[in-house]
C-alpha cells in the first residue's frame, strides 16, 4: 500500500536543532533520519519558550503531581528562583494543542525527560523518573497522537520500527470502515504487523472478524491503532522478517544474500539495512512486505 500525503508531525524544538533548552542547547536529532525527512512537514514547538520563560532560563519542575494533576488544578509548574509559572504554561500548551488541531497533526516527536514534553520521564537521564507525564506530554497522550521519543531517532532499527508503524497508523486512521467487508480488507493489510506487536490480541481480533462478530467497526479500528503504537523488539523484527522473506523466496523467487537467518548474530544497524533492503526489493516487484505494509511514495 502506498501512502503519498506528507505527514504533519509536531516536534519538540530542542530536538530539531533549535537552541531553546534551559541552558541554551539543542540537538539536530531529526537530521539522523536523513532523506526520510521528506515524508514529513515539521511543526516545531517549545512550550517553555512560548510561555515566555526565555533562553537561557532557570529550569522548571512539576510540584504536587504530574501533568494530569496540573490540568486538574492539583499541581503547579515552578521555575527556580521565579516561583509558579503555571498560567504561562497553560496558555502556551493550549496554543500548541490548537495548532495541532488546525494543522491536522497526527504524530509528535517529543523530548523525553522534560517536565513539559516528557511522556514516561520528566527528569534528566540517569535520575529518578520524576512525575510523568509532563504538562504537554499529558495533552499529547490525551489527544491520541502517535508519540515518538526523539532519542530513538539515533538508532537505525528503532527509527525503522517507528517509521513503519507510523505509516501504518496514519493509513489506518484515514480509512472509513462501514461494512464487514471493509473491516476484513483493512485487517488483511494490518494483521501481520499487529501480530508481531501483540500476537495474542491480534489473533483474537482476526478470529472475531472471521466469525463476523464485529458490530462496532470504529472501536476495532481504534484498537488496531493502539497496537501500532507499541514498539517492537529486534528479536521480533528478525523473526517476522524471516517469515516474510522465506515466503517470498519460496513463492516469488526473491533471493537476497544479505538477509541473514534469525540466529545469525548482527548489530542493530545491519538489521535495519536488511529491513530496508527487503522493503525496497519487494516494493520494486510490486509485492507486499507484511512487516512494513505501508510505504511512502510522493505523487509526481
Amino acid at each position: 500500500m502506498i501512502y503519498s500525503e506528507k505527514i504533519n508531525i509536531g516536534v519538540s524544538a530542542c530536538t530539531y536543532g533549535c537552541k531553546v533548552r534551559y541552558n541554551g542547547k539543542g540537538w539536530s536529532l531529526v537530521d539522523r533520519i536523513g532523506r526520510e525527512k521528506e515524508i514529513f512537514t515539521f511543526h516545531v514547538y517549545c512550550p517553555e519558550v512560548m510561555a515566555g520563560l526565555g533562553i537561557p532560563r532557570n529550569p522548571i519542575r512539576l510540584k504536587g503531581g504530574n501533568g494530569q494533576d496540573f490540568w486538574e488544578g492539583k499541581a503547579d509548574i515552578y521555575q527556580q528562583g521565579r516561583g509558579t509559572r503555571s498560567n504561562e504554561m497553560r496558555r502556551s500548551v493550549d496554543y500548541i494543542m490548537d495548532a495541532i488541531d488546525r494543522d491536522h497533526i497526527k504524530a509528535y516527536i517529543y523530548f523525553e525527560g522534560s517536565p513539559s514534553c516528557g511522556v514516561t520521564r520528566t527528569t534528566s537521564k540517569n535520575r529518578r523518573v520524576g512525575k510523568p507525564p509532563g504538562v504537554l506530554g499529558y495533552r499529547l497522550i490525551e489527544k491520541g497522537l502517535f508519540l515518538i521519543p526523539a532519542q530513538d531517532l539515533q538508532s537505525p532499527i528503532k527509527w525503522w520500527d517507528w517509521r513503519r508503524r507510523l505509516l501504518a497508523f496514519v493509513w489506518l486512521d484515514s480509512q472509513i470502515i462501514e461494512t464487514q467487508a471493509e473491516m476484513y480488507s483493512v485487517w488483511h493489510e494490518m494483521k501481520f504487523i499487529c501480530q508481531e506487536l501483540d500476537e495474542k490480541r491480534s489473533r483474537e481480533i482476526g478470529k472475531e472478524i472471521a466469525d463476523k462478530k464485529i458490530i462496532d467497526f470504529e472501536s476495532y479500528k481504534d484498537e488496531m491503532m493502539e497496537i501500532l503504537r507499541k514498539p517492537s523488539t529486534p528479536a521480533k523484527i528478525k523473526q517476522w522478517m524471516w517469515k516474510n522473506y522465506s515466503y517470498m523466496r519460496k513463492h516469488h523467487d526473491i533471493d537476497l544474500p544479505e538477509i541473514l537467518e534469525p540466529t545469525t548474530p548482527r548489530g542493530s544497524t545491519h538489521l535495519a539495512k536488511e529491513m530496508l533492503r527487503l522493503e525496497v526489493e519487494l516494493v520494486k516487484k510490486g509485492l507486499n512486505f507484511s512487516s512494513s505494509p505501508v510505504v511512502f511514495r510522493r505523487d509526481r
